[in-house]
């Protein structure tokens, strides 16, 4: 006897049909979780991604190379920053029209750095290995 009748077929076109919408599902979380990832990089280390991947083309940071992170003053003040200072509260006060006396942050322009040392600047580069 043949593989079933249209119930057969009706059953296997359903299980196609939810394996191809599961697999759609699982593409578009594992990219919103990556990109959240990458934010996430981002913010803790006060970088932009045209920054991050073009480092090499753009004048203000001729001389430091990936991970170099010329702009990070460390987790916590990087989060205090983004959040207090720059950012999120700021926002709120602005939504529910409270006045601020809203100032920018002053970037200094990132001083080179120098790898002459046993260790650089950075945890992916030092006198031994060098990643990347």
């Amino acid at each position: 006897m043949l593989v079933g009748g249209w119930w057969w077929w009706c059953g296997l076109f359903s299980f196609v049909r939810r394996s191809y919408l599961y697999l759609n599902l699982f593409c578009v979380f594992n990219l919103s979780f990556y990109l959240f990832l990458d934010f996430l990089f981002f913010l803790f280390f006060i970088l932009q991604s045209y920054e991050f991947m073009r480092s090499d083309k753009i004048d203000y940071l001729q001389g430091t190379k990936d991970f170099d992170l010329p702009y990070s003053r460390g987790l916590c003040k990087n989060l205090n920053i983004f959040c207090c200072n720059d950012g999120f509260i700021y926002y709120l006060r602005e939504l529910i029209g409270i006045a601020s006396d809203w100032k920018p942050t002053a970037w200094d322009v990132p001083n080179s750095i120098i790898r002459n040392g046993e260790i650089s600047d950075n945890c992916w580069e030092n006198k031994h290995y060098r990643c990347c």
